[in-house]
């Protein structure tokens, strides 16, 4: 006997890897007494941040906007 319909359920889970990217400036003092700092790269805005793909992950897990 044939089924009359096929009931299906997926379970979606993920892998976390941490990744960690240090970034370094270089602080030079010239002989007059002055120091010059090297330049992070753009997106690099603090000392400890959240990446892009940690950022995703957070607003995939909050669902879809909600609609009222």
């Amino acid at each position: 006997m044939n089924p009359e319909f096929i009931i299906k359920r997926q379970v979606v889970d993920a892998e976390i890897q941490r990744t960690v990217t240090e970034h370094q400036a270089e602080v030079k003092r010239c002989s007059c007494g002055a120091c010059t700092t090297a330049s992070f790269p753009e997106e690099v805005k603090a000392p400890t941040q959240i990446g892009n793909n940690l950022r995703a992950f957070g607003l995939h897990q909050t669902g879809p906007p909600q609609k009222n």
